[in-house]
Protein backbone atom coordinates (compact mmCIF):
# COMPACT_ATOMS: atom_id res chain seq x y z
CA UNK A 1 0.00 0.00 0.00
CA UNK A 2 1.69 3.17 -0.92
CA UNK A 3 0.02 5.10 1.95
CA UNK A 4 0.48 2.94 4.62
CA UNK A 5 3.34 0.68 3.81
CA UNK A 6 1.27 -2.64 4.29
CA UNK A 7 2.50 -5.27 2.13
CA UNK A 8 -0.70 -7.43 1.05
CA UNK A 9 -1.37 -10.45 -1.24
CA UNK A 10 -4.41 -9.75 -3.64
CA UNK A 11 -6.17 -12.50 -5.18
CA UNK A 12 -5.85 -11.80 -9.10
CA UNK A 13 -9.18 -14.27 -9.83
CA UNK A 14 -11.72 -12.18 -7.07
CA UNK A 15 -9.50 -9.27 -5.55
CA UNK A 16 -9.69 -10.91 -1.75
CA UNK A 17 -6.51 -9.84 -0.33
CA UNK A 18 -4.85 -10.65 2.99
CA UNK A 19 -1.93 -9.61 5.00
CA UNK A 20 1.50 -11.07 4.17
CA UNK A 21 2.07 -14.21 6.24
CA UNK A 22 -1.68 -14.96 6.95
CA UNK A 23 -3.94 -18.06 5.58
CA UNK A 24 -5.60 -16.36 3.23
CA UNK A 25 -8.77 -18.00 3.98
CA UNK A 26 -9.01 -16.13 7.36
CA UNK A 27 -8.71 -12.94 6.35
CA UNK A 28 -10.04 -10.08 7.92
CA UNK A 29 -11.02 -8.13 4.40
CA UNK A 30 -12.66 -9.46 1.51
CA UNK A 31 -12.12 -7.24 -1.31
CA UNK A 32 -10.07 -4.64 -2.27
CA UNK A 33 -12.11 -1.80 -1.86
CA UNK A 34 -13.42 -2.24 1.69
CA UNK A 35 -9.44 -2.66 3.00
CA UNK A 36 -9.03 1.08 1.48
CA UNK A 37 -11.96 2.44 2.80
CA UNK A 38 -11.38 1.01 6.44
CA UNK A 39 -7.73 3.08 6.34
CA UNK A 40 -9.98 6.24 4.53
CA UNK A 41 -8.78 5.74 1.07
CA UNK A 42 -10.12 6.08 -2.03
CA UNK A 43 -11.15 2.32 -3.44
CA UNK A 44 -8.96 2.33 -6.01
CA UNK A 45 -6.55 0.42 -7.43
CA UNK A 46 -3.90 3.48 -7.81
CA UNK A 47 -4.01 3.62 -4.06
CA UNK A 48 -1.88 0.26 -4.55
CA UNK A 49 1.61 -0.54 -5.94
CA UNK A 50 2.61 -3.69 -7.22
CA UNK A 51 5.51 -5.70 -5.93
CA UNK A 52 7.65 -8.66 -7.50
CA UNK A 53 8.28 -11.62 -4.92
CA UNK A 54 11.85 -12.43 -4.77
Amino acid sequence: MKATGEVIQVCDECDSLWSVGTVPNTTEYDIVEEFLMDRGLSPLWDEMEKVDRP
